[in-house]
């Protein structure tokens, strides 16, 4: 006979049973969906900051399991507000800044003041609130050169230098020094009076002669050892008449050129009775031509500021003087 089996037969399962087994695979079912959800979620959150990551060049961390992504939404950014003082302050600059424009009372245009007001000079003598523009201070200063300064000459060394005294404030007359005005003149201004400063202590020697080509700017010293009253330029090169003030009269002598030009001859006839009526001034630098019409012998040169006795200064030793009629 055959031997039975030990094992027990299995018993049938019942419908609680059943029903008790699908509830909990539906239930693993579902959270193994929740989980895969989950993973998908985040990976392809992952994907995103790494593809964003490659476009913008910068690095940002992988969300973690944990982290959620939440959308952030974007808020306008507004300054935080100034105290009361501060604030009027604020508004006060603003107004300043666009108050900073003061009338010259010269050319009578609104022009910026400028940083620290260098559009409208002051000077430390001058007391009052300053209303002249830097041009205007620099013409007025050009044509105080031109027309007041006066050349001063030194005996003792025998140099000659300007007296700056005659440049004054625009506003009022106060005199200043030369390191006053360029002090506050620009590099272009302290180029220019430097250029008529040298230009009028040149021309006051006697024997200075300007180039007279329209072209050249240029002036030379005429050497009185000259043979000839040929001045060639030392600039240009081109050739002029020192006795008559003329460009250079090819072959012809200046004898010659007074026969061929009448009016020229006529023109040295009355520079001969100038001379026969003036004296020059004694200083060497300067020989100005000075007239007297009467009053005492104590006589001022204009041009050099030079004071002297009008009896101890001679004639030109080539003229005869004119007879004197003052007492």
């Amino acid at each position: 006979m055959a031997a039975r089996s030990s094992r027990k037969p299995k018993a049938r399962a019942t419908k609680g049973t059943i029903a008790t087994r699908n509830r909990g695979a539906k239930a693993t079912a579902t959270r193994a969906f929740s989980a895969i959800s989950k993973v998908t979620r985040y990976a392809g959150a992952a994907f995103n900051s790494a593809f964003k990551t490659g476009l913008s060049g910068s690095s940002s961390p992988v969300p973690q399991k944990s982290e959620r992504m939440v959308d952030v939404p974007v808020t306008q950014q507004v300054k935080p507000s100034l105290p009361n003082n501060k604030l009027a302050a604020s508004r006060k600059k603003k107004k300043d800044r666009s108050d900073a424009f003061r009338e010259c009372i010269i050319c009578a245009e609104k022009k910026p003041l400028g940083r620290k007001g260098a559009n409208f000079p002051a000077f430390p003598r001058c007391e009052h609130e300053p209303l002249a523009c830097s041009d205007c201070l620099l013409k007025h200063t050009i044509i105080n050169l031109k027309t007041r300064a006066r050349i001063n000459h030194n005996e003792e060394t025998n140099k000659t230098s300007i007296d700056w005294s005659t440049c004054t404030c625009p506003q009022c007359n106060t005199s200043l020094t030369e390191s006053e005005l360029r002090s506050v003149l620009n590099r272009n201004g302290n180029a220019i009076v430097t250029r008529i400063a040298t230009r009028k202590e040149l021309q006051s020697h006697p024997r200075w002669t300007w180039c007279l080509s329209v072209t050249c700017s240029s002036g030379q010293i005429f050497p009185e050892t000259s043979p000839s009253q040929q001045v060639v330029c030392v600039k240009c090169k081109k050739s002029s008449c020192f006795l008559h003030g003329v460009p250079w009269h090819e072959n012809y002598t200046c004898s010659q050129y007074d026969d061929k030009h009448p009016n020229a001859q006529s023109a040295r006839s009355s520079e001969e009775r100038i001379k026969r009526m003036t004296k020059k001034c004694p200083n060497r630098q300067c020989g100005w031509r000075i007239q007297k019409n009467g009053g005492c012998p104590n006589m001022y040169c204009i041009k050099c500021g030079r004071s002297f006795r009008w009896d101890k200064v001679k004639y030109d030793g080539k003229v005869t003087p004119e007879p004197e009629t003052f007492n």
